[in-house]
């Protein structure tokens, strides 16, 4: 919950991570994750890193848990390709409907993915914090937000027309898929 990026950038990763499993794109399974006193007391290093280096306390409570999909210990999990690599991602469509979830959900950063082979290269989707605007919860205009840096993810793409079926899907999340996905969400994360 002590998130440096604030806490509606935990809800907006439990809320994108729900519209993206719906839409049956790879992402990292989630769980919300009860720390007590009692385990931050007998486990001093489960701490915050911040990116200057310095760390911040854990607070006892509920917290958003995002599992590796692979075993670290046996497969190599890569977060860039090279280009002639990124070719051969076998689940390249996720990418493009992903980038249309990233529209509709007003990402406001680069998208980020994970590969690993399973037996053969896949992607999962990750860091689903700055959707909805990011903190602000404001919708920006940002051409290149939500588009991944290596874009030959994107190769399929000839015309808008190859995002039509994508885009359909969207379009039938309905009211009780919206709320479904809220509902994932502790109350106590939306107090400030």
């Amino acid at each position: 919950m002590q998130n440096p990026q604030r806490r509606r950038t935990l809800i907006n990763e439990v809320i994108t991570s729900a519209i993206l499993r719906k839409l049956q794109i790879r992402v990292p399974a989630s769980a919300l994750i009860h720390v007590s006193a009692e385990f931050l007391r007998d486990n001093a290093e489960v701490r915050i890193r911040l990116s200057n280096g310095s760390h911040r306390a854990v607070l006892p409570g509920l917290h958003f848990g995002s599992r590796l999909s692979v075993d670290p210990a046996t497969k190599i999990l890569y977060d860039l390709l090279p280009r002639p690599v990124a070719r051969r991602i076998t689940n390249q469509s996720d990418f493009i409907r992903t980038l249309a979830v990233d529209k509709w959900t007003g990402n406001t950063d680069r998208r980020q993915a994970v590969f690993y082979y399973n037996p053969r290269l896949v992607a999962e989707m990750i860091d689903h914090g700055l959707t909805l605007g990011g903190d602000s919860w404001k919708f920006y205009d940002a051409p290149l937000a939500g588009v991944h840096s290596e874009l030959a993810v994107y190769d399929e793409v000839r015309s808008w027309d190859d995002f039509e079926p994508h885009i359909s899907l969207i379009e039938a999340f309905t009211r009780s898929d919206l709320e479904e996905a809220l509902a994932q969400v502790p109350l106590e994360w939306y107090c400030p």
